[in-house]
């Protein structure tokens, strides 16, 4: 498994930025950035959002194994929040979930082999257009990005 500062290294030579560009990009010493890389220094939660918006990385991956366990979850929570705000009203969406969720158990109903959604039978519509298993995927996501205290002690 890569170190943090092994990705951040080579996602810098990816985008050929030497250690100078990418520090002056950053803001910071090329001593500071350099042990980053190295693994001597762990990084600021600010450093690595400066760093994942110009590396390209994700966010909260790059907070995860930094060890911001706390602010990659919200870090996640956030983009997934940001993939559906046009398609969703959060509030609005908790309370129908919490209804559904007293009639059924949604978790099992959404995890549920493929051929759900493909069930004549069952045919989830949202706003006029029939739901893909990549919706379904998407929803799954969402739910437990909204509700990590459901998640199972495993993960």
């Amino acid at each position: 498994m890569k170190s943090l500062g092994m990705i951040i290294k080579e996602q810098r030579k990816i985008k050929n930025l030497t250690l100078v560009q990418l520090a002056n990009v950053l803001d910071v010493s090329q001593g500071y950035l350099s042990n980053i890389e190295n693994g001597n220094r762990n990084p600021s939660p600010e450093v690595l959002k400066k760093l994942s918006e110009t590396l390209e990385l994700d966010y909260s991956e790059l907070l995860h194994e930094a060890g911001y366990r706390d602010l990659s979850k919200a870090a996640r929570l956030a983009q997934t929040f940001d993939e559906f705000k046009d398609e969703i009203n959060v509030t609005d969406t908790y309370l129908r979930l919490s209804a559904l969720e007293e009639a059924i158990d949604i978790d099992n109903f959404l995890r549920q082999e493929s051929h759900l959604l493909q069930s004549e039978s069952v045919q989830p519509i949202y706003k006029g257009h029939l739901l893909t298993e990549q919706d379904r995927k998407r929803i799954l996501t969402l739910l437990e990005v909204l509700f990590p205290e459901y998640q199972n002690e495993e993960e």
